[in-house]
């Protein structure tokens, strides 16, 4: 979440992306508050699949898919990271079912099953649960037209933000989220995964299996990566081996070894294999942590490999976000007319960046 600086960095965007297009901006960009995709698809960015695929050091076949998938670009690659996190809601097999497709329809249908001293997410702002609905699955809201959301699922979102986050935190900021997690008093807790070894002791530390789900989509739960950064090069850059010899390093075995040592998930194959080899392995003394179980490394891998986005914030879409979703429970306007101009801003906003091209 962002607090009250995001018109200020909502302008810097735009000024990045203003002297881009008129060939004024910088060679490389890094940093999670870009829409590197959005800015790539606009012609702002280079193809790093067709830059990196001329380098005889990169083999992007030895990297997570997480770091190579084109699929949403039509086979482009806009940006590369080193190392990532897992981040997003885990909870219990037994009461919220295997299935990661957490929709907000099921969780609202979850209220049902709940006992009197249970409460379904730690404490958040009921804003900041409707925005994430919106945003980190943004792109499942696309159509040939634009963005859109039937007044159906923009109620449960907005129902869904309501039921579960508060106006008020400061009300509840008392109750320990741990101990309400590890006793079955919480259903989801909120968390960043960085190893397997967090990983497996999350696990362990539940009253019964545990799913990685990410977080409440409409269609899909947002499977978030937490990159530890995010870069991108420039389409006008005219020092372009430079920047490949900094993508060298920054994929290379040295700095996915830093990764791991800084308490990262690395995005080397070999890397990130290594990493759960390691909290596999037995260590001696009668205070050693327990290994990791085959079952958990595998259920981590899975978690991994359904991650479906990205924590990178488009500031731009954060605030129309938020600006609509507080004009509906702060000035009580009807949702229709809510709904109507949040589709209005977001579409003005993509075509605006369409023209920037």
């Amino acid at each position: 979440p962002i607090g009250g600086d995001a018109a200020e960095l909502a302008q810097a965007n735009t000024g990045m992306i203003n002297d881009m297009s008129n060939g004024k901006g910088d060679d490389m960009y890094t940093g999670l508050e870009m829409d590197y995709d959005a800015w790539g698809r606009n012609g702002l960015l280079m193809d790093l699949s067709a830059f990196l695929a001329e380098d005889p050091n990169i083999s992007m076949d030895n990297y997570l898919p997480i770091l190579t998938d084109t699929s949403g670009n039509d086979g482009k690659l806009y940006k590369v990271f080193p190392a990532f996190s897992i981040c997003g809601y885990v909870g219990y097999q037994d009461k919220i079912g295997k299935d990661r497709d957490l929709t907000v329809s099921r969780v609202l249908d979850l209220s049902d099953t709940l006992q009197p001293d249970q409460i379904m997410f730690p404490p958040v702002y009921r804003e900041n649960l409707g925005i994430g609905t919106l945003l980190y699955r943004f792109d499942s809201y696309l159509t040939d037209d634009g963005f859109s959301i039937s007044e159906k699922d923009f109620t449960d979102v907005l129902n869904f933000a309501d039921s579960y986050g508060f106006s008020d935190i400061t009300s509840v900021q008392d109750i320990n989220i741990g101990q309400a997690y590890v006793t079955g008093q919480l259903l989801f807790q909120e968390t960043i995964i960085g190893s397997p070894m967090q990983y497996w002791n999350l696990e362990q530390s539940g009253t019964s299996e545990m799913v990685y789900y990410g977080v409440p989509s409409v269609y899909d739960s947002a499977r978030i990566c937490f990159p530890d950064t995010m870069i991108g090069i420039s389409a006008g850059t005219d020092k372009p081996e430079a920047c490949r010899e900094f993508l060298e390093v920054l994929l290379s075995e040295e700095v996915q070894e830093t990764a791991v040592q800084n308490g990262k998930i690395p995005v080397l194959k070999s890397a990130f294999e290594n990493q759960i080899t390691q909290a596999m392995t037995p260590e001696e003394g009668k205070d050693a942590p327990k290994p990791m179980t085959e079952e958990s490394a595998q259920r981590y891998r899975e978690s991994v490999n359904s991650l479906n986005c990205f924590m990178n914030m488009n500031i731009n879409l954060w605030c129309i976000f938020r600006d609509e979703i507080q004009s509906y429970y702060i000035e009580g306007k009807d949702i229709s007319a809510v709904r109507s101009i949040m589709i209005n801003r977001v579409n003005t906003y993509i075509e605006e960046g369409k023209g920037k091209s």
